[in-house]
């Protein structure tokens, strides 16, 4: 096969290429000439904008405002520089302590702006100066400058100056000794741990305390420590455990801390020689019980 046989077409394909040039030349003269055939249709902007005014004056006026309420001008949709916050608020003279949820409405705050200012309200909030209702989260910074000439808060913050607390009367913390826990005793500042138990377990060796002052007895209890706990301690002699001596063993009357070895030895041997006592003051009568011996027992002793 030639080179030529490449370039040469038969009679039906020379019809087919004819017939698709023409073709192609009638659409290309279809979009040259059909919109000399088609009218161009124009627009009358300035009927346009008769329009819109005449639209605008047709608006109804708020009829809800108050007479005293400065009128805000209507807004120009031509105002590109007019803010979103600028179309919504109609701003007028206003407390916000004491507005209602309709004077918000008016104000054109949105529901869920008033409900979270109602609710702030309702809650003891109170607003002292312009900037308290610009810490609001729901009121944005650009509402808040539209709104800040406006607000008129009519109370002041209370001051404390002058303001002296009345000092409220409570008992002073009293703890009875021969009952008290060591927990109700550590209640007493500079008892602690140490001193509670060893309350406690003095306490239990005498039967019990007729005054106060016998606190003093226990190991590493001084004057300081006692003075500085003295005013909140209280006795009840009645509450002391005591030793019959005319039933009491030896062993028994020896283990208290104020009797010992040789005076519970004596008081036995007096009961052996001379039978029961019939008053404690029978115990006198011991060579071994001087008067301050006695003044100290006395208090835990009986006869039946």
């Amino acid at each position: 096969m030639s080179t030529k046989d490449f370039f040469s077409f038969n009679k039906s394909e020379r019809n087919g290429i004819f017939v698709l040039s023409s073709l192609i030349v009638v659409v290309m003269l279809f979009y040259i000439f059909i919109p000399l055939f088609i009218p161009k249709k124009t627009y009358d902007a300035v009927q346009f904008d008769k329009e819109v005014s005449a639209l605008l004056k047709e608006r109804k006026p708020n009829t809800k405002k108050t007479a005293s309420y400065p009128q805000k001008e209507a807004f120009d949709v031509y105002d590109i520089n007019t803010s979103v916050a600028e179309q919504k608020l109609t701003p007028f003279p206003f407390d916000p302590n004491t507005m209602t949820i309709e004077q918000w409405q008016e104000l054109g705050l949105r529901d869920k702006q008033i409900k979270t200012i109602m609710n702030y309200r309702a809650k003891g909030g109170t607003y002292y100066k312009k900037e308290d209702f610009k810490k609001m989260y729901c009121i944005s910074e650009e509402e808040y400058v539209i709104l800040e000439p406006f607000i008129e808060i009519k109370i002041s913050k209370p001051t404390y100056e002058n303001y002296t607390p009345k000092k409220e009367e409570t008992k002073p913390l009293l703890v009875e000794i021969n009952t008290a826990s060591a927990e109700e005793l550590m209640e007493i500042k500079g008892i602690g741990p140490y001193f509670s138990d060893r309350i406690i377990k003095y306490r239990m060796q005498l039967g019990g305390y007729y005054k106060i002052e016998q606190v003093m007895e226990i190991p590493k209890m001084d004057s300081t420590k006692f003075s500085a706990i003295r005013s909140f301690l209280e006795v009840n002699p009645s509450a002391i455990h005591k030793i019959n001596i005319n039933t009491a063993t030896f062993d028994a009357l020896k283990e208290h801390p104020y009797i010992g070895y040789n005076i519970a030895l004596a008081l036995i041997n007096y009961r052996n020689k001379h039978g029961n006592f019939k008053q404690v003051s029978d115990i006198k009568a011991s060579a071994m019980i001087t008067e301050k011996i006695f003044e100290k027992i006395a208090h835990y002793l009986s006869v039946n």
